[in-house]
């Protein structure tokens, strides 16, 4: 089931955050360094009571295994456009290919839709090959390219 996260979840956020903070640390050592808590416990709380954040929980059983974050901005480059921000989208390793990351999205732009945002925007790294698959699957496209040259 879907829910509106709680305050109670800090340390299933927590523990979700840091897996996905772990994939861009593995992969990208020279840009992402290890550290206890994507988020403190002040950031967290602040996110939940922000009307312009969407934090959801995919719950199963009473655990939480996938959240998703957007941020609802106001201007969408140099116009102004609604639109919402994919800050993270995360599932247990253990319940992943299952359509729970699907069903989290779909949930977000419902929302989104609600709020009269216009857009989904988020950014993926070129090395998280099933983040790509999912998004693609979503029906998104893409919307810019980063290229850069290590000296």
């Amino acid at each position: 089931m879907i829910r509106d996260m709680i305050v109670e979840d800090y340390d299933c956020i927590t523990e979700l955050m840091n897996l996905l903070h772990k994939l861009h640390v593995d992969a990208r050592p020279d840009m992402y360094m290890d550290v206890d808590s994507v988020y403190d416990r002040n950031t967290f709380l602040e996110m939940l009571l922000d009307k312009d954040v969407i934090s959801i929980a995919y719950e199963e059983k009473g655990v939480v295994i996938g959240i998703c974050f957007a941020s609802v901005k106001y201007k969408s480059g140099m116009v102004d456009m609604k639109t919402a921000y994919i800050d993270a989208v995360v599932v247990r390793e253990e319940y992943r290919n299952n359509g729970i990351a699907k069903k989290l999205m779909n949930e977000v732009e419902k929302r989104a839709r609600e709020l009269g945002v216009k857009r989904i925007d988020l950014m993926v790294w070129s090395f998280n090959k099933n983040a790509i698959n999912l998004y693609e699957s979503l029906k998104m496209n893409k919307q810019r390219v980063i290229f850069e040259k290590l000296l």
